[in-house]
């Protein structure tokens, strides 16, 4: 006995929710012939329903999620809107468990079953338990006006709504994401690692159907990960609903919408002060990414008392260089005046690229904290921290025999001399 139920009443599978529906699995020893019968009661309301089964092979004995890349169902009955239906089944012996998915056609409709099986030989048969479930956490979201993102082929990526989720312990999830119009646009979603505000790609699924995607990837102990889901084009607007499954319980969070004016608080421990100190590397610096032409309003406002004179500069970097420490001046593209004052700010145009923002106090060696905040007319902006250079110093003199001059000099030789070493491969 069994029955279609809200959640339970999973449809067939046009509809994502077909994986939801009652889960029956069978074991034959030897080769045998099953003759399938499902029944329905009939509905005071709605008289019988449409009503079919699938069958499929399993090697774990958990609720199906998936179709069978390969071969996909071994049958599926033709769905009949009448009391009951039967198909018989030639099956052989195998490891693995056939599964058997009755349904209605349409989800949503409730009603009780009863799912018959005959046979000439030993079978045994049991429905999907409790503890066969997967642990899943699922939530709605849609894809509108900015934040109908599309792919990563597209600067407009970022604007895709996202949700986070934790890694307590090292487990295997698989991901479903669902939009119901099989006539939309390929749909499929991206795994980010998150490490502070630096993302890597993680695993992504395949864009190849309009209405499902999945991606089954391992989350690592300790760790944290965004998921991304999107369509294939920007601008393509649509409801959906993500779902992660897993052994180990799970929670998406979903992660606020990026802002127009991200912002960074950092601290000066001591401060390298301005350019006019050889300290001046010691300062923090931020990277600031900018994914398409638009004009930048970068502010640096103290958060601590008593006011120091500050001012910062600003960079334009190759995209794969980290920290800046020398100075070219057709590559500073902004200096704000030192000031006395809680903030000071500059506005610059910017065609996109990378630019790294340095701020500092006047006078080297300040302890006191502050906030870097970026402000456009758009959402694609990415600023981060760099993390900061590891520095080695030693004191010297020139004098007598040791001021040897240069090589055009024998006494070069002469000239104070220091040895290096790097236990790894790095820039200095």
């Amino acid at each position: 006995q069994g029955e279609w139920i809200e959640d339970l009443a999973g449809g067939c599978v046009n509809h994502y929710t077909w994986r939801f529906n009652p889960q029956y699995f069978l074991k034959v020893t030897t080769a045998t012939k099953v003759k399938v019968i499902l029944s329905q009661e009939r509905s005071a309301s709605q008289g019988y329903f449409s009503i079919g089964f699938y069958v499929l092979k399993s090697s774990a004995e958990r609720r199906v999620l998936e179709m069978p890349l390969e071969g996909g169902f071994l049958q599926k009955a033709p769905f009949e809107d009448s009391p009951s239906l039967a198909a018989e089944l030639s099956l052989a012996p195998s490891d693995d468990c056939y599964v058997i998915i009755p349904c209605t056609f349409r989800p949503g409709e409730e009603c009780k079953f009863q799912l018959a099986l005959d046979s000439d030989e030993s079978i045994r048969a049991w429905p999907v338990t409790a503890s066969m479930e997967w642990q899943q956490s699922s939530v709605e979201g849609q894809w509108k006006g900015a934040s109908a993102g599309g792919c990563r082929n597209h600067t407009t990526f970022a604007n895709n709504p996202s949700w986070l989720i934790n890694a307590d312990e090292t487990f295997e999830v698989q991901f479903l994401l669902a939009q119901p119009d099989r006539n939309f646009d390929s749909i499929s979603l991206y795994i980010f690692q998150v490490d502070g505000k630096n993302e890597n790609l993680h695993a992504k699924g395949a864009f190849s159907d309009a209405t499902e995607a999945s991606c089954k990837t391992t989350l690592t102990a300790g760790k944290s990960y965004r998921v991304v889901p999107c369509t294939f084009k920007p601008g393509n607007e649509a409801t959906f609903t993500l779902c992660a499954f897993a052994d180990h319980s799970l929670h998406l969070v979903e992660r606020p919408p990026p802002s127009d004016k991200p912002s960074i608080k950092g601290h000066w421990n001591p401060s390298g002060g301005c350019r006019n100190y050889l300290s001046w590397r010691r300062n923090p610096q931020f990277q600031l990414e900018v994914t398409r032409p638009s004009q930048l309003t970068v502010i640096l406002s103290q958060t601590a008392k008593p006011l120091h004179v500050i001012g910062f500069y600003v960079a334009k970097v190759p995209s794969s260089q980290g920290r800046t420490e020398i100075f070219e001046e057709d590559t500073m593209i902004c200096k704000t005046p030192f000031q006395d004052s809680p903030s000071v700010e500059c506005t610059l145009k910017s065609g996109g690229g990378v630019y790294n923002i340095i701020p500092c106090t006047f006078e080297p060696d300040i302890v006191s904290s502050f906030e870097v905040t970026v402000e456009a007319d758009h959402s694609n902006l990415q600023l981060v921290r760099l993390d900061p250079s590891f520095q080695v110093s030693a004191q010297g003199e020139w004098r007598g025999p040791s001021a040897g001059g240069c090589m055009n000099h024998k006494t070069w030789r002469a000239n104070p001399q220091y040895a290096l070493r790097s236990q790894t491969r790095q820039s200095v």
